[in-house]
């Protein structure tokens, strides 16, 4: 382009900055931004904000601080992908200090909110999460229910998720990511009552024909002893997946159901490698060692 002597503007970087975030690509990253502030000592604040992404996911959060620094004016989004930058990068320690340290309390938005919960989940910290979740109160959004159900879920706190999620208003309606990660909550305690509430649940929201919801659900029946309901929802589903033939597999191998688990097995003609490995291990732990041998062989 700059050899046609076509000088690029705002739009053509901003793309090749996204091209660079995508890719990971840091060496180019590094060019184009040299390349813009020779040409533009004044950050133009939107390719700012792509920069900082940019560094950010490439694992340059030093420079993705210098970008943000240089910043005349800093608005909300431009703080939020400075801490989203340290946060994807396990930096929570400096995403906090932005949050509660640097960041005028005025230009906090839901997203910002959501960033630093998020961050301090996937850190392993649940308790600090949720702290930070009940200060936010109720500003929080479906994405802010959604991040603190998935993270006492993940730490072995599954009653708590299932608590939080009976717990959510009316304004805020629960989609099928929240249920996915209640009913894989439900499933880590394996009681069967507080599935069946959830099931009923997700009818009532019109999630039930929602996959990774079906997938969830067969896992949680499984897992909780109840092979029939787990099949119910395996029956009635429009679609499948390998994840939902994998489910419905586990559930019967878990629960020593071992010819519907080979019949089903026989059925379906795409099973992968974790299919081959339900099947053989439920084959030796119900006592079939034979069949465990000569289903290893087969994978060849």
């Amino acid at each position: 382009m700059e050899r046609d002597e076509v000088t690029p503007n705002v739009v053509t970087y901003l793309g090749v900055i996204q091209a660079c975030a995508s890719l990971r690509d840091l060496e180019t990253g590094k060019s184009i931004h040299d390349r813009i502030v020779a040409i533009h000592p004044r950050l133009d604040p939107k390719l700012a904000v792509a920069l900082i992404n940019m560094f950010g996911r490439c694992r340059c959060v030093a420079r993705a601080r210098a970008v943000f620094d240089r910043l005349d004016y800093r608005d909300t989004v431009a703080w939020n992908v400075l801490m989203s930058a340290h946060a994807q990068n396990g930096h929570l320690e400096e995403a906090r200090a932005i949050f509660f340290g640097e960041m005028p309390p005025e230009k906090r938005s839901v997203v910002s909110w959501n960033v630093i919960i998020s961050a301090c989940a996937q850190a392993g910290r649940a308790a600090d999460a949720l702290e930070l979740f009940h200060v936010m109160g109720e500003q929080g959004d479906v994405v802010s229910w959604n991040t603190m159900i998935s993270a006492l879920a993940r730490s072995g706190l599954p009653g708590q998720a299932i608590q939080l999620l009976s717990s959510m208003t009316a304004e805020v309606k629960a989609n099928a990511i929240t249920f996915v990660s209640a009913v894989d909550a439900c499933a880590g305690l394996g009681v069967i009552s507080e599935g069946r509430k959830l099931h009923r649940l997700v009818r009532e929201a019109g999630c039930e024909l929602e996959l990774n919801v079906q997938n969830s659900l067969i896992n949680m029946y499984g897992k909780c002893g109840s092979v029939g309901e787990a099949r119910g929802v395996y029956d009635g589903m429009p679609y499948r997946d390998v994840v939902s033939w994998n489910g419905m597999l586990a559930a019967y191998c878990a629960n020593g159901h071992l010819r519907q688990a080979k019949l089903l097995f026989d059925e379906v003609p795409d099973w992968d490698v974790i299919s081959w490995n339900i099947m053989v291990a439920g084959m030796a732990r119900g006592g079939r060692s034979r069949d465990a041998l000569r289903l290893f062989a087969s994978m060849d």
